[in-house]
């Protein structure tokens, strides 16, 4: 069921069960599924709005398309518990246990889950616009098409999740560890993986444009063919990671450690690369007009067929390079070490 079909259906049994019941009544009737939930009965589709679970034990439940929002769930165990396209709008989720459950489709924009363990829950399709998800356990999680808009998933274990084409703009993985992670075709637009662990990630087709990756473990990621226009991967560890086809234009990378990556046919223009170090780097056919490589390391680096217009190669060491003058005449070399001595006509 598509996400808004769904909410179509959460406030039609919103209306029917309050024209139906007013006060204590009201109560009664979410009491009265309270207990049947604890009796170990399942409740698809009831209404559940305020629930107090706190630490309920609801092994196997069946909650499909149940109506539990701004309910109390911390430290609840819920483990294999079917949760499809339920709504938990706001509610409390603390500690809860959800390992291996179904809940694709299920609404839990703004709940709170700090903590909480959902390794190789199916989270597809879900919303988590806004959720709180620090310090969650989500290893092997199914996140593919989920909507994170504005997540913050700081510190969270993401290990082996798969969240392919989820909608990540502006969520926050900051820590957060995506070892192994598959982020191919996502939507990450200005999301913040600063310090994260991206260690040999698949981010093909991804869309990481603006996005912060200051300090990112990105060793063997791959960015083939990825938009990380903009982005900011200063001092970066990205040894041996793909880019190859990407686009980053205008990419601030100093400091930034890129020995043995791929970036054939990439798009370079006006990047940053002052004191990287892109030790045994391949850049053949790399767009590189405007980009600046000032101070750095560009020892056994491959530039065959690379544009090097405009390229502020200042204080770089080009003696080990197989490049002729030709190659060079219209980069901006000061101090630049060449096969041929010392250039100065850029200073």
């Amino acid at each position: 069921m598509a996400l808004s079909a769904f909410l179509s259906v959460s406030v039609g049994l919103f209306a029917s069960v309050v024209s139906a019941t007013s006060g204590t009544e009201f109560e009664e009737l979410v009491d009265e599924n309270v207990r049947r939930l604890k009796a170990g009965k399942g409740c698809a589709r009831c209404y559940l709005t305020g629930a107090v679970l706190r630490g309920a034990i609801l092994h196997k439940a069946n909650l499909r398309q149940v109506v539990m929002r701004n309910a109390d769930l911390r430290w609840a165990y819920l483990n294999e518990v079917d949760l499809h396209e339920a709504d938990l709008t706001g509610s409390d989720l603390r500690g809860a246990w959800l390992e291996k459950n179904n809940l694709s489709g299920i609404n839990l924009s703004r709940a709170d889950l700090d903590g909480a363990s959902m390794s190789e829950a199916d989270l597809s399709g879900a919303n988590l616009k806004s959720v709180y998800l620090s310090h969650a356990i989500l290893s092997g999680a199914d996140l593919r098409k989920a909507y994170l808009g504005d997540a913050d998933l700081s510190m969270t274990d993401l290990s082996s999740a798969n969240l392919t084409m989820a909608y990540l703009r502006k969520a926050n993985f900051s820590d957060a560890n995506l070892d192994g992670a598959i982020l191919n075709y996502a939507l990450a637009r200005g999301a913040n993986f600063s310090g994260a662990n991206l260690n040999g990630a698949e981010l093909r087709h991804a869309d990481l444009s603006s996005a912060d990756l200051t300090k990112a473990n990105l060793r063997k990621a791959n960015f083939s063919h990825a938009n990380l226009d903009g982005a900011i991967l200063n001092y970066a560890l990205a040894r041996g990671a793909n880019f190859s086809g990407a686009n980053l234009n205008g990419v601030e990378l100093r400091h930034a450690d890129l020995s043995s990556a791929d970036l054939t046919r990439a798009n370079l223009r006006k990047a940053n690369f002052s004191h990287a170090n892109l030790n045994g780097a391949i850049l053949s056919y790399a767009l590189m007009r405007g980009a600046n490589f000032s101070g750095a390391n560009l020892n056994g680096v491959d530039l065959r067929h690379a544009d090097l217009a405009d390229v502020n190669l200042t204080g770089t060491d080009l003696s080990g390079l197989e490049l002729s003058p030709d190659h060079l005449v219209a980069a901006v070399l000061c101090r630049t070490l060449t096969r041929w001595g010392e250039q100065n006509s850029g200073c």
